[in-house]
């Protein structure tokens, strides 16, 4: 198990929007890990004017394999004295099994042809990565702005990105921000002061 951060650093954000972007950062992470199958435990929103932040204990290291049962032809299509006939090998061939493990069994409409397939998991890293900028340009809210050369739109202009898996970077590149942003373990603290805190841990970002 696992612990997940992702840290989106702004300007200062209106406040109406940074109530409604948490409850949307939230709403959003969490259906997407459920359309993942990817199971966490607690996962908490956090935001200051400065910045917007998921927190996720107990995630689960990558997604349990996908077991997937088809139907195919008729047994009297799928086999001619017990030889697959070209429906049954097509079948097995787009199911990714071998043709001898195609199973026959009983249905309201007669002996029909099945296979069960199994697809590995894929990792959290692999699918956290893939999901987090649809999880920062996915949120909505008034008077979105531009900034730069950057093609993007939000709020206010992010400044920087966090985003670890336990003590791990995940690597994250937003191209379309003005400058190009890339994940760190570096947040900012007041605005007055700019100091830089680095993150050693996600487990250590409420103490950081």
């Amino acid at each position: 198990m696992a612990t997940f951060l992702l840290e989106i650093g702004t300007e200062e954000l209106p406040a109406d929007f940074a109530r409604q972007a948490l409850q949307q950062l939230g709403d959003r992470v969490a259906s997407d890990l459920a359309a993942d199958r990817l199971g966490h435990g607690a996962l908490r929103t956090l935001g200051t004017p400065r910045r917007l932040a998921v927190l996720i204990h107990d995630l689960e290291p990558r997604q349990p394999d996908l077991v997937q049962e088809h139907k195919g032809p008729p047994a009297a299509q799928a086999f001619k004295d017990d030889v697959p006939t070209p429906a049954a090998l097509g079948f097995a061939k787009r199911c990714g099994v071998a043709p001898e493990a195609l199973e026959v069994r009983d249905t309201e409409r007669g002996p029909f042809v099945f296979a069960r397939s199994t697809s590995g998991g894929a990792a959290a890293v692999e699918l956290l990565r893939q999901r987090i900028p649809g999880w920062i340009w996915g949120l909505q809210g008034r008077r979105f702005m531009r900034w730069g050369a950057g093609e993007s739109r939000f709020s206010r202009p992010l400044r920087w990105l966090v985003a670890l898996l336990d003590d791990a970077v995940l690597p994250v590149r937003l191209e379309d921000c003005d400058p190009p942003l890339e994940s760190d373990r570096r947040s900012q603290g007041h605005r007055l002061h700019e100091d830089v805190i680095a993150i050693p841990h996600a487990e250590a970002y409420i103490s950081s």
